[in-house]
């Protein structure tokens, strides 16, 4: 039954803990810094993707990770209607499949973000 009878008072204030006409499906955005937390496993397969792809390829890379994870927050900014070259699309193809990449990012986002922040594309 618990310490001082808890769980019996607890059953009697049901309505306090769960409210059924709440829209379970509507939740606040999570803070910058939540979200980098749940998505972080994600986020950081995706700067080794590109780490690793920059790096074989001899690419300058002129930003870090925590700028990789603002773009990927907010990749507005962003947008790119050329053809993106071989690189891009290499990296490209190497990380669109994880889910955080799919979600929130076009090859558009991509390609410009790339232009911007990779040297010699």
């Amino acid at each position: 039954m618990g310490i001082n009878d808890e769980y019996s008072r607890d059953a009697f204030s049901y309505e306090l803990v769960y409210d059924s006409d709440e829209n379970d499906e509507t939740s606040d955005p999570l803070h910058p810094e939540d979200w980098q937390d749940w998505y972080s496993e994600q986020l950081i397969d995706a700067w080794m993707s590109i780490r690793l792809y920059a790096d074989e390829n001899y690419i300058d890379l002129k930003t870090g990770f925590h700028q990789f994870v603002e773009f990927v927050m907010d990749p507005n900014d962003f947008y790119d209607e050329n053809e993106p070259d071989v690189y891009v699309l290499n990296i490209w193809n190497a990380i669109k499949n994880i889910d955080v990449i799919r979600e929130r990012i076009t090859i558009e986002n991509f390609n410009d973000w790339a232009n911007i922040n990779m040297g010699h594309l």
